[in-house]
């Protein structure tokens, strides 16, 4: 849309916001914190709905991206957000 490759991207993201490896970790850490909210927000929400709602492809693919990023899975994350 933009008419700029990522690669050509990524250094600018660098310079504007700091630790930024590159654009797709930006996007996924920006998807990630809005699962959270919805995990903390919407309790009854499926996890699976929450990936998807999220922009992930995969339910499986937000799994691995969710621990890699919180140490947690979506599930444990939520449960220790109802213990709080």
């Amino acid at each position: 849309m933009m008419n700029v490759s990522k690669n050509s991207l990524t250094p600018i993201l660098h310079e504007a916001l700091g630790d930024v490896a590159n654009l797709s970790d930006y996007i996924n850490s920006k998807r990630i914190a809005h699962a959270c909210q919805l995990l903390r927000q919407q309790p009854q929400m499926n996890i699976d709905t929450i990936a998807l709602e999220s922009g992930f492809s995969t339910p499986r693919n937000f799994r691995r991206c969710f621990k890699s990023q919180t140490g947690m899975s979506p599930a444990e994350y939520r449960e220790s957000q109802l213990d709080s």
